[in-house]
């Protein structure tokens, strides 16, 4: 039997227990699909500080971290006495290489992790989902595979999306961490707790 509006099957293995997915672990997928498009349409990136080491010629303010860069790496300077500007005893040295400070767009934040981290195990479970419906069952209906087909389209493009593409792994959430967050932060955390 297909549940109406859901594409799933709903069938009973012995225990009594639902073998497939419920409307209701439908709807909740697409609430936090919902949420999370919302949040990445609202995103702004965080300005970073980044440091790079260039040509001297080339550098147009050096950072307050260059002179420690400089004494650790006493081969970025060359002895000139006519265009050196350093003074090391009674030698004039100029600096080869230096550090440069940009400030950077990033979308490397704690939220964006979190994000990413809801995403790939909510993909995990669908993927486990699928397994499970496909060996169950030697035939599945049109609706139900179009179904996971849709689903797993949705979490690719999220996942594809700029703002979490250059994002960095995050390995564990705690709760306390999520209540820092906005509200839609916490709402995605409420769907995904419903869904695992």
């Amino acid at each position: 039997m297909v549940l109406p509006h859901s594409g799933f099957l709903k069938g009973k293995n012995s225990t009594g227990s639902l073998e497939y997915p419920q409307e209701e672990w439908s709807l909740n997928f697409w609430q936090l699909v919902d949420k999370v498009e919302r949040i990445q349409s609202r995103l702004q990136p965080s300005l970073i500080s980044a440091n790079t080491i260039r040509d001297g010629d080339r550098v147009r303010k050096g950072s307050r971290n260059t002179l420690k860069f400089l004494i650790k790496n006493t081969e970025c300077l060359k002895k000139d006495l006519k265009l050196g500007y350093i003074r090391v005893a009674t030698n004039y040295y100029r600096p080869v290489k230096l550090i440069e400070t940009k400030l950077v767009n990033s979308h490397d934040t704690q939220e964006n992790r979190f994000l990413r981290w809801v995403l790939t195990r909510i993909r995990e479970k669908l993927y486990s989902l699928k397994f499970s419906c496909y060996r169950k069952r030697r035939t599945v209906e049109q609706q139900v595979h179009g179904n996971f087909v849709r689903m797993e389209r949705a979490l690719g493009r999220l996942l594809r999306a700029e703002s979490m593409t250059d994002v960095g792994e995050l390995y564990q959430v705690f709760g306390n961490q999520v209540l820092q967050m906005s509200p839609s932060y916490q709402d995605v955390y409420r769907i995904y707790l419903k869904m695992i």
